[in-house]
């Protein structure tokens, strides 16, 4: 079994005069400043893909082992991927559903794990719904006869975990999403698992999408919970699987046991807006805005969660 971890959540980063390490915070340097390049690009802007948030500093996605000719059934070679003593996260979609019901099929008797998110009253419903996904998990558990643990998530628990959150990932995000899984792997940890098996690469290898921007947050969050993460989509066996942006294979697995939702489309997720007013003095966020300048913000939610997320890194980090 591969434990996916390099190319599922490592960063590697380094300094101009040549050190590097795996923490941004082990290069940080008194007087070092904020690189608001690289702030502009965390938010989406698309200034320099590899920039850090301090200036100097390059972050750059430790590359994945390179991908094998498979010689055994994918279902064999994705099925060895997987630990039956480890949580499966499990969302509404194919990617995690195929995982635990592949876990089945091996005789596992897997314990799954969704956010249940009671979000205030006053966001739009539609902005809820498009991101709660535990009613589609509940009926995926049922349909697999696994158990499925609810983890509740409330305004005040996003809130809670933002900074500790941003810490690990040492990056701005501009969207709170990556905090739930954070949330989630903390009750994980306190149910006593090790590790977490989650769906998280599909997409970059299937479609080829860039997982430099998603995929290594969700390996810091999962660490810095103490769990270690498995990404089985993510291991070298698995190239068959590449240049197959329709996720045919993946989809031809799961309609045995989940016809309705292998034929389903992807939904995107994102966190509705989550008040976080109290978690950075006004005045501080203010000025960064006016550092960053109005031709490099985002608007909306966008802007709020990456002006607050900056704010929250620049302190500790203790950079200006």
């Amino acid at each position: 079994m591969t434990a996916c971890v390099e190319g599922a959540g490592a960063v590697r980063w380094l300094r101009d005069d040549g050190r590097s390490a795996a923490s941004l915070a082990a290069l940080v340097r008194p007087g070092d400043r904020i690189d608001l390049d690289g702030i502009a690009s965390a938010l989406g802007l698309g200034y320099r893909p590899c920039a850090s948030f301090v200036g100097g500093i390059t972050r750059n996605l430790v590359p994945r082992a390179p991908s094998s000719i498979p010689a055994r059934p994918l279902e064999v070679l994705l099925g060895d991927q997987l630990d039956g003593n480890a949580a499966y996260a499990l969302s509404g979609g194919i990617d995690a559903a195929l995982l635990v019901a592949l876990a089945r099929r091996r005789g596992h008797r897997p314990i799954a794990y969704t956010l249940r998110p009671r979000l205030a009253r006053d966001l739009p419903p539609m902005d809820v719904a498009r991101y709660d996904e535990h009613e589609a998990a509940i009926a995926i558990a049922t349909r697999l006869g696994v158990e499925l643990r609810l983890v509740d998530a409330d305004d005040e628990a996003f809130r809670a975990a933002l900074p500790a959150a941003v810490r690990a990932m040492e990056t701005p995000i501009y969207n709170l999403h990556p905090v739930g899984r954070l949330i989630l792997a903390r009750r994980i940890a306190a149910d006593g698992f090790t590790t977490l098996v989650t769906g998280d690469g599909a997409d970059q290898r299937c479609v080829g999408s860039d997982g430099a921007a998603y995929l290594p947050l969700v390996g810091a969050l999962v660490r810095s919970a103490g769990l270690g993460l498995l990404c089985p989509y993510l291991a070298p066996e698995l190239g068959a699987i590449e240049g197959d942006p329709e996720k045919r294979a993946l989809r031809t697995l799961l309609a045995r046991d989940l016809p309705e939702l292998a034929a389903q489309a992807k939904q995107p997720r994102l966190a509705p807006p989550i008040a976080l007013e109290g978690l950075v003095e006004e005045a501080r966020l203010a000025a960064l805005a006016a550092r960053l300048g109005p031709a490099r913000l985002p608007t909306g939610d966008r802007l709020r969660v990456g002006l607050v997320s900056s704010a929250l890194l620049a302190s500790a980090l203790e950079v200006d």
